[in-house]
């Protein structure tokens, strides 16, 4: 995937190994967020959509462990 012009790079998580990565990026004048969960795939949200996708999948991961 292309990273499109105007967007940095925030921060990478991987995993143990290695084999699943996301990689976030931001665009300051757009204000928004690129999340790229593959080397093809990616999806654009807001501040607040993005705190809703950690806030969800906490919950899910949590409800997992029980």
């Amino acid at each position: 995937m292309n990273i499109p012009e105007g967007y940095a790079h925030k921060a990478t998580s991987e995993s143990f190994n290695q084999a699943h990565k996301v990689v976030v990026y931001y665009n300051k004048v757009e204000d928004l967020y690129l999340l790229q969960v593959n080397e093809n795939a990616g999806f654009f949200v807001t501040k607040t959509e993005l705190e809703l996708v950690v806030h969800a999948g906490t919950d899910v991961l949590e409800m997992a462990a029980r």
